[in-house]
């Protein structure tokens, strides 16, 4: 009769273990879930560096001093878009993103007494459609 008993109890702690290994499973899941709800998904992917290269080259061109190009003109950042308000001076650049790559698409400088020829560099740019 004993082994029987020994056999129930076996049994018994195999569904205990099978319970855990379930729930442990679960644990992760969850985890992971939220690691990824959680992450910063609003990343959003630099120019290539031709087109930052090009934005340094108008840059220099038209003397502007202005643009932090430690930052990424793609992002929205403040450096690069003019903040809403102000309709007589804008200093925007804009780009066109997807979610593995972004292209400048604007450059927008309003009210800044800019004088002579475009940038040669614009050229450089082959995603632009506002100017």
């Amino acid at each position: 009769m004993e082994p029987r008993h020994l056999q129930v109890i076996i049994r018994g702690s195999s569904s205990k273990l099978q319970l855990l290994k379930n729930s442990s499973y679960n644990i992760l899941v969850v985890l992971l879930s939220l690691c990824f709800v959680l992450s910063d998904s609003s990343v959003v992917p630099f120019p290539p560096k031709e087109e930052v290269a090009a934005l340094r080259e108008i840059a220099d061109q038209l003397h502007k001093r202005d643009w932090n190009f430690s930052l990424n003109p793609c992002d929205n950042n403040t450096n690069w878009v003019n903040p809403t308000g102000s309709g007589y001076f804008n200093n925007t650049v804009l780009c066109n993103c997807t979610a593995a790559e972004c292209h400048v698409s604007h450059i927008i400088l309003k009210g800044q007494d800019l004088s002579g020829v475009l940038p040669p560099s614009l050229a450089k740019l082959p995603h632009i459609v506002y100017l």
